[in-house]
Formats: structure tokens, C-alpha cells, sequence
């Protein structure tokens, strides 16, 4: 108390023992005190003196403790919960993933039953075209080997905060890479219009990845709900176009994703951000996925917006800032 005596007020909060408190409590647990300490001065002689005011602050603290538990619980929940949409995605792609190794292996297989043919009767086999065969065989290993590494960056980099320079044009080959033998199993035309010389932008190319794979997903639903009411809708079913649009100086970088799909009612389209909101059934997702598809692109210093005519179909633009940008956008 000696600031107190000083004429300075004193405050602070403390944890105590309620056995050691100079005055009965009906608490047995620690309480929590707030306290605060001041001087005034008495009688005539003008004697000093502190006074020490508590307040007891158990019930706020526990309550304080409380929400911080819950918002932590929430927040786990909630990366369990984009960890499982995550793998989902992934589990959907893997159609795709299987055509893109399928066809290195048929020609691995091809080129090794040759070899293997010409050496069990006897032919004569120069070194030249063994040579030309074995770097084919080293490729076609090399081109499984790269799509497998790209699915697994994809699963252990989407959501992290590391940013490089990217180019969206890229992305957009990755993302078809996986998922375009998906869309042609379910019979969906794409058409892809990508501009070229767009500057590069400033994100994480998986977690781009991971935005345009939910949205053709999305889109995929859409069209073959449609088809399912309307069989001869004519293609093309889906459009991915990259641009950039020069009257915007801050983020002139596009990329669209069109489908001809059921398109969205108007009463619920200023919905379809809202966490877990969903038009789909259970066995179709969580309803993160266009909730999480803009915080990401937030993070990138871009925006996403969404428009639809039910009956007609949706599109959905990103925009994103250049990377030479988005350090100001970010900051911003």
C-alpha cells in the first residue's frame, strides 16, 4: 500500500484463500478479488490513512472462464469440422485421382510387357530403343509420382497460412487435373478460358485449390440436379474463366466459375456464406464450404461474390488483388 500512501490509487486483482480473509465468507473454493487502494486523510491532524475497498469477482472470472472454454471448444469443433469438408473433397476427387495414375501405369505396363516380350523370344533388341523405352518408363513414374505429390501437399498445405506468389491460370489446371475426370464420368461438359499474362497473385495455391474445387463440386451438384429434371440440357454444363478486369486498380485479377445448373432462389441467396447453411442433404457436406471459401479468400486480400437466376444457373467470381498488391491489401 505503499503507492497508496503515496497518494496514488491502487488496483488489482486476486486469487486468495477465503480461510485467510479478516471477515467470514461462505465460499470454500479460491475467490477472486478485485481491489482497489487510496488515502485519505483524517481529523484535524489530518492523519493519514488507506482504505482498502474488495470486490468480489468470483462469479465473473468463472464465467469469463467459462466462455474462453467454450470458444476454444468451438473452435476445435470447427477444425474438425473444415478437416472433415477437406477430406470429403478429397474422397470426391478420387475418381479423378484414379484416371490421372491410370493412365501412366497403362503406358508403364505397355512399354515393360514390350521389353519383356522382345527378351523372352530372343528378338533383337537394340540399346537405343531400350534406352528410348526405360526414359519413358522414367517419365510416365515421374508424372504419377508428381500427381501423388500433389495430392498430398494438398491434404497437409490447404488451410495453412504460408503465402507465396501464384499464378491463378496454374491453380485452375491443378484443380481440373483432379476433378475433370469426375465431372466427365458424371457426363458434365466443361468449357475452360484461361487469359493468358495475368499477373501472379499473392495466396496459398492449395488453399485456392481447395476454393475452386468446392465450387465446381457446387456446380457439379447444381447441373446434375437440373439434368435430372431436363435430360437434354445442352453443354457446355460448366465454365471456369480467369481475366482481369482493368477498372479495378485494387483487385483486378477474376476468376469464374459458371454452371447451368437449379440456380439459387433469391429469398435464401444472402444465405449461402452463413455458416452451415445448406440446401443439400447430410451425405452431401456440412454446409462450411462457401463460408470457408470466403474467409480464404479473405485472407488473401480478395473477395467472393455470388450471383444466381433459379432456373437458370449460378456464377461465382473471385477477385484478387496482384501480387505486387497484396501486401497493401493486406495490410489494409
Amino acid at each position: 500500500f505503499g503507492r497508496a500512501l503515496d497518494g496514488r490509487s491502487v488496483v488489482g486483482e486476486w486469487t486468495v484463500d477465503p480461510a485467510t480473509l479478516p471477515f467470514p465468507s461462505t465460499r470454500s473454493e479460491p475467490l477472486h478479488l478485485q481491489t482497489t487502494a487510496f488515502r485519505l486523510t483524517a481529523g484535524a491532524a489530518r492523519k493519514p490513512l488507506v482504505v482498502l475497498v474488495l470486490w468480489d469477482i468470483t462469479d465473473r472470472v468463472r464465467a469469463e472462464a467459462a466462455k474462453a472454454a467454450a470458444e476454444r471448444e468451438m473452435e476445435e469443433q470447427r477444425s474438425l469440422t473444415i478437416r472433415a469438408d477437406r477430406l470429403r473433397s478429397l474422397g470426391q476427387m478420387a475418381a479423378g485421382i484414379a484416371h490421372e495414375l491410370n493412365q501412366p501405369l497403362v503406358g508403364v505396363r505397355g512399354l515393360a510387357e514390350h521389353l519383356k516380350l522382345a527378351l523372352d523370344r530372343g528378338w533383337e533388341v537394340r540399346r537405343e530403343m531400350i534406352h528410348d523405352k526405360a526414359e519413358l518408363i522414367v517419365a510416365q513414374a515421374d508424372r504419377m509420382e508428381h500427381i501423388i505429390e500433389h495430392v498430398r501437399m494438398f491434404a497437409r498445405e490447404a488451410g495453412r497460412p504460408v503465402m507465396s506468389t501464384v499464378a491463378v491460370n496454374e491453380v485452375v489446371t491443378s484443380t481440373l487435373a483432379l476433378v475433370g475426370a469426375q465431372l466427365a464420368h458424371h457426363g458434365l461438359e466443361v468449357d475452360v478460358d484461361l487469359t493468358e499474362g495475368l499477373p501472379p497473385t499473392l495466396a496459398n495455391p492449395f488453399s485456392l485449390e481447395e476454393v475452386l474445387i468446392n465450387l465446381v463440386l457446387n456446380a457439379r451438384d447444381a447441373v446434375e440436379e437440373r439434368i435430372s429434371g431436363e435430360s437434354d440440357l445442352a453443354g457446355p454444363h460448366l465454365i471456369i474463366a480467369t481475366w482481369q478486369d482493368p477498372a479495378d486498380e485494387v483487385r483486378p485479377l477474376r476468376i469464374d466459375v459458371r454452371d447451368r445448373g437449379t440456380g439459387i432462389p433469391g429469398r435464401i441467396l444472402e444465405t449461402v456464406f452463413d455458416p452451415f447453411f445448406t440446401t443439400k442433404g447430410p451425405q452431401h457436406g456440412t454446409g462450411l464450404g462457401l463460408s470457408i471459401a470466403r474467409a480464404i479468400i479473405e485472407d488473401f486480400g480478395g473477395v467472393i461474390e455470388l450471383h444466381s437466376r433459379e432456373g437458370e444457373g449460378t456464377t461465382v467470381t473471385i477477385a484478387l488483388p496482384a501480387a505486387a498488391a497484396a501486401a497493401a491489401v493486406l495490410a489494409s
